[in-house]
């Protein structure tokens, strides 16, 4: 982005080069108005005068102050690369440790469990700080989709001194659960997916959780930095793909759009040694306001090929296929970002069979929890329910939320009362479409008032509603059904 300044005025040209592709650069002036921003190179023309230039990566910032004057023109402003956090023990980063980044290359090629075979698992915990009074690995386990425990983190490498546990798994290719018991905080997953001949490694910190009087210190599933590598290669904690693909994985925690069009095919020449950085990219590129659909479709089936089937793929994919394609695509397990979910979410709400019912996709949302990028998930564990599709109604059931909206807020919230339930007695999505039903009656009853004052106000309507629930909707349909059911509305299905 450029500035642009009176052509009778002097200015003076800046040249800004950023260590990385995905540093965002921007230049400030004297009264703190951003006058251009760029990613990893800006040109642009200044008056003469005192700038601030940032250079922000991951989760660092850096800021140099300049003075640009007649005489220095062109003036170039460089920086070092920016020491951003990471779970991964990787070199120029203020969270690396060189016996930590030793460790992880070195146990990442060898195979401590084998519960399976044609993919790997590489799991990699480790703290910074070492002082804590019980074992860090405490609590990690991984789990298949149905919750049965398949390994746990202690039959890998477990380093009290150094403060690190591995653990790498020859599994079948699939998706498994990472489960982290907190305690008295509650027991948190994460999905994971592993595909034929790659190796998908995990890398995790581990941090103190307050519960009340309480402190653990456990593995933290949200700051998870999670790579893949052919099975055999290892980890390389200087690996320029390998701060690439965190930086973008960073990107998509602070809703940054740090990788642009035109610089995805260089950083995507990794992708075939780093498909999540492929993965990645892809949702940034989505997230533009005019994402290019071509480079997606390019990127989409480039990763199909090395990877085969990956929902995480298949969910970026239907932003960029026919709906005859579309209308096969089923997600009966779910992704491991929440970007890809979004995508699924909104999919079901035009076509029903993108979320099979009684499906692990279903039944997760209840326990689902607003942590970029992940999905993540609070438990007990959940069941695959034998629900058969024909059990849930969509059609149905947005003509009961509509019903219920209609009904207004004190007629429904007299039902609850009526039952003698309380709101702690629903599950988290019946409580979403109680409170959304709730917020649209009063909502549009003030509105219609309005109307009877000649004045045309705009009203809640059930499609925003069901968008603001961010759940599928065999699962929508389900939990109205129970819900209604609940406050004995039983006349709102007919």
């Amino acid at each position: 982005m450029k500035m642009s300044t009176s052509r009778s005025e002097p200015t003076v040209s800046l040249n800004v080069q950023a260590p990385e592709l995905t540093t965002e650069i921007f230049v400030i002036d004297s009264r703190f108005r951003r006058l251009a921003s760029g990613l990893g190179h800006l040109e642009t023309e200044v008056a003469p005068g005192l700038y601030k230039i940032r250079f922000r990566s991951g989760n660092s910032q850096r800021d140099k102050l300049v003075e640009a004057t007649l005489g220095n023109s062109p003036l170039y402003v460089t920086t070092p690369p920016l020491g951003f956090a990471s779970a991964a023990p990787m070199v120029d980063t203020r969270t690396t440790r060189e016996h930590h980044s030793h460790a992880a290359e070195l146990h990442s090629y060898n195979t401590q469990q084998s519960r399976g075979n044609g993919s790997q698992l590489y799991i990699f915990l480790r703290d910074l700080q070492g002082d804590s009074t019980e074992p860090l690995w405490s609590g990690v386990s991984l789990h298949d989709l149905h919750g049965n425990q398949i390994a746990d983190l202690t039959e890998g490498v477990c380093d009290a001194n150094d403060a690190f546990a591995a653990l790498n798994l020859d599994l079948d290719p699939g998706t498994y659960r990472l489960r982290v018991d907190s305690g008295p905080l509650g027991t948190f997953e994460m999905f994971l997916i592993t595909c034929h001949n790659w190796q998908t490694q995990v890398f995790l910190l581990a941090s103190d959780l307050q519960a009340g009087d309480t402190t653990v210190r456990r593995a933290i599933l949200k700051t998870a930095a999670v790579f893949m590598a052919r099975c055999g290669q290892g980890y390389h904690p200087n690996g320029d793909h390998v701060r690439l693909t965190e930086l973008a994985r960073q990107g998509l925690v602070h809703g940054r759009k740090v990788i642009k069009g035109d610089q995805l095919n260089q950083m995507l020449r990794g992708k075939f040694e780093n498909p999540m950085l492929g993965i990645y990219g892809a949702h940034l590129l989505l997230a533009a306001r005019r994402p290019k659909h071509q480079l997606i479709n390019t990127v989409v089936n480039n990763l199909r090929d090395l990877l085969g089937i990956h929902t995480d793929v298949e969910a970026i994919a239907m932003r960029n296929i026919t709906s005859d394609q579309a209308k096969h695509r089923e997600f009966s397990t779910p992704p491991m970002l929440q970007k890809s979910w979004e995508l699924i979410v909104k999919d079901s709400l035009r076509r029903m069979a993108t979320v099979p019912a009684g499906s692990m996709t279903e039944q997760l949302t209840d326990g689902l929890l607003g942590s970029a990028p992940w999905l993540l998930y609070r438990t007990p564990s959940v069941q695959i329910l034998q629900s058969r599709e024909e059990d849930v109604n969509f059609a149905g059931a947005r003509r009961m939320l509509e019903k219920m909206v209609s009904l207004g807020e004190v007629e429904v919230s007299e039902k609850l009362k009526y039952t003698g339930r309380d709101r702690a007695s629903l599950t988290p999505l019946q409580n979403k479409i109680l409170s959304a039903t709730l917020d649209a009656g009063a909502f549009n009853q003030v509105a219609e008032l309005a109307v009877g004052r000649g004045e045309e106000p705009s009203t809640v309507t059930v499609p925003q509603i069901l968008r603001s629930l961010d759940a599928p909707s065999t699962a929508i349909a389900r939990s109205t059904k129970e819900l209604v059911e609940l406050l004995g509305m039983s006349e709102l299905k007919s």
